[in-house]
């Protein structure tokens, strides 16, 4: 079988169909041409089917003689993945078996014995081919080969905003409440430039001249630093500032701003008369969303990232033409964009379909290509060196815990809940005796409930997950209406008893399942992002039934299809009926509701609980109702962090939940060395 596999001209897995000479997989009808390195990887895959193929196996059969880093095969597997329309998660087709490889998974099948004239067309398409690949060799390749990744900082804490200069490079280094300022000379040697309780991000380096954002809770500066001489505040803002770039001429310094608690926008310094004014786009269209920006030094463009509806878009933005010139969209998330090694190529850090990592993409063809695989971690940044022979990236670990205070402000222990991985969306059961939460500490998020008698934690869905947004528990305590993300956002029914999922629908957006009707037909579900609406979902098929626009953030029904819910068009809680389509209001009006999430509340038949939140600190208030718009409010809780993300409150245990992020402990500059 193996000596057929390695004379054929193709074969079958399963579905899918394979042409080695030819380059192309053929997938539900559909041709792909891959890389000839990923067919390389899948021949060998296919050579050894059923077999466990090591990394260094797998390395050394598509790099031969070569030093390659884990990395480069990593993104070959996620490209044939992609290709084979593969999940990584639930695999048909090649299965990661950790810390020991890769194994294809399906049977391979081998053509019948062909006829002459078949070997013809194919002799004719493999001289095709063998002219194209010949064609390919005289254009530089676009590869990112890796050779070695090390790390390039040491220290104890966090590293991170490396700038190259041609003199010295400089980086943030954050440890025990203050950030430091660094310079690493060209001998080696490293030196303290400022440290303090400020906190920095943006560092930009241009000649021998720093500038950079440093901010606290009130204000954010602007400034420009030299190696011999004291720090100078270009510009201060009560707002926060969250990016610099300098145009080409180096006349201008841009840099984004809030203009309020959601949009941003782009806005100039001049260092010719040192005013500050908001940038133009001379077109129709301006994202509300604007961060990581800087122009192209060869084609004078504005590059940045703009938000349509929930995702991030790369734009190319020409100022002479007043044209975007490109718009590359399938990302998740975008930490940073750089230019890249090749023409018309950038260097993405962030998450695309899922996948957290470094990313090529040709802003030509619009082309992603993995780079960088980032698994759990985070990776905050990256950049070309100034050799274009390295790539610099920060990476990042990070923890999120749940914490559990009593309406005095103490902390209550919950022992044996939180792993070293991220746990939130917390919520008490009915019966106050079990605490749920997701959590990602199997490598997928799931939902858990811990016991709060006996400390055990127990695993309650099998869904596979990328995130969990939010969850409601039936009534009778069997099924869970549950909003999460794989590669699309569903709503689905779990059974309690086996963890999974018996219906689903796909989504929009994100929604929150608040409530259940009494009788377990009906599922409130709001909606409160690009509008707020209540929806009355059938718990059975998940079919909308009815839809109400302006409310939202709770579902307590107090009749049938009767609710306590928030209309926003009134600011206060009303109690809505479905059928008669009538809203009655039960408490004064609350002004400033805009902060307001549906875990961010607690509503029974009477009174609500609510957090507050200001400048700088939350606070907990209780809104009795009434028969009119009187009621009265009270406030239960002084101030407590506001960097604290409210997970749910508990008035009969008096408790609140609430997540707790941690700084990264020990984040590290690493360079990854590249091939020639």
């Amino acid at each position: 079988m193996l000596e057929k596999l390695q004379t054929a001209s193709s074969y079958q897995i399963s579905q899918v169909k394979v042409y080695p000479d030819l380059n192309t997989i053929e997938v539900n009808g559909q041709s792909q041409r891959v890389e000839p390195k990923v067919m390389v990887l899948l021949n060998y895959l296919a050579q050894h089917q059923g077999e466990v193929c090591s990394k260094q196996c797998l390395i050394d059969a598509i790099w031969p003689n070569q030093i390659i880093a884990d990395e480069a095969l990593t993104r070959l597997i996620f490209v044939l993945r992609n290709a084979l329309k593969d999940d990584a998660k639930s695999p048909q087709y090649i299965a990661t078996v950790p810390k020991k490889g890769y194994v294809l998974l399906q049977p391979i099948t081998l053509p019948e014995q062909r006829s002459k004239k078949q070997l013809l067309i194919l002799f004719a398409s493999l001289f095709i081919v063998f002219a194209s690949l010949w064609a390919m060799q005289l254009q530089p390749s676009a590869e990112y080969n890796i050779i070695k990744s090390k790390p390039i900082t040491f220290q104890e804490g966090r590293e991170y905003g490396l700038v190259e200069g041609p003199n010295f490079s400089a980086y943030f280094h954050q440890y025990q409440g203050e950030t430091r300022l660094m310079v690493a000379e060209q001998d080696g040697s490293y030196r303290q430039l400022v440290s303090d309780e400020w906190q920095k991000r943006s560092l930009q380096l241009i000649k021998n001249t720093l500038f950079y954002v440093r901010f606290n809770d009130t204000e954010s500066q602007i400034v420009r630093h030299t190696l011999s001489a004291q720090p100078e505040v270009l510009f201060t803002s009560q707002r926060p500032i969250y990016h610099l770039s300098l145009n080409n001429e180096q006349q201008i310094l841009l840099f984004t701003q809030y203009n309020d608690t959601v949009n941003t926008g782009l806005y100039q310094y001049s260092f010719i008369d040192k005013q500050v004014s908001e940038f133009l786009f001379n077109t129709a269209y301006v994202p509300a969303v604007i961060d990581q920006h800087f122009y192209d030094t060869n084609t004078d463009k504005l590059i940045f990232v703009g938000v349509q509806g929930r995702f991030p878009v790369i734009y190319g933005y020409h100022s002479e033409n007043a044209i975007y010139q490109f718009e590359i969209k399938g990302f998740d998330s975008i930490n940073s964009i750089a230019l890249g090694k090749y023409e018309n190529t950038l260097l993405v850090a962030g998450s695309y379909q899922l996948t957290r990592g470094i990313w090529s993409v040709n802003t030509v063809s619009n082309e992603v290509t993995m780079l960088l695989n980032a698994n759990d971690d985070v990776i905050t940044a990256a950049t070309m060196g100034a050799d274009l022979q390295s790539v610099f990236y920060t990476l990042e670990s990070h923890r999120q815990d749940i914490v559990a205070l009593d309406w005095q402000g103490r902390n209550i222990n919950l022992p044996e809940l939180n792993s070293t991985l991220r746990e939130g969306r917390a919520q008490y059961s009915k019966d106050n005796a079990r605490i749920f939460f997701f959590s990602d500490r199997s490598g997928d998020s799931e939902l858990y409930q811990y016991h709060l008698n006996t400390y055990e934690v127990q695993q309650v869905t099998h869904i596979k997950a990328s995130a969990i947004w939010h969850y409601s528990l039936s009534n009778d305590g069997k099924h869970l209406a549950i909003v999460y993300s794989t590669d699309k956002i569903e709503l689905g029914i779990v059974d309690v008893s086996n963890g999974q999922l018996i219906q689903t629908t796909q989504l929009d957006e994100i929604k929150f399942p608040l409530a259940w009707s009494k009788d377990d037909q009906f599922i409130y579900v709001s909606e409160h992002r690009s509008q707020i609406a209540m929806y009355l979902y059938d718990s059975s098929s998940l079919t909308i039934k009815q839809k109400q626009a302006h409310l939202g953030l709770s579902a307590v029904e107090v009749a049938h299809k009767e609710i306590i819910a928030f209309d926003y068009t009134r600011d206060q809680f009303v109690r809505y009926n479905f059928d008669q389509k009538a809203a009655k209001p039960v408490s004064l009006v609350l002004p400033k509701t805009t902060h307001l999430a549906p875990h961010r509340v607690y509503v029974d038949e009477e009174l609500a609980y609510i957090i507050d939140t200001n400048d700088d600190s939350h606070r907990l208030d209780r809104i009795q109702f009434a028969e009119s718009s009187k009621g009265w409010r009270t406030r239960l809780l002084g101030e407590f962090n506001k960097k604290a993300r409210i997970q749910s409150i508990n008035p009969e245990q008096q408790t609140l939940l609430f997540s707790k992020g941690y700084s990264a402990q020990s984040g590290s500059i690493i360079e990854l060395e590249l091939q020639p």
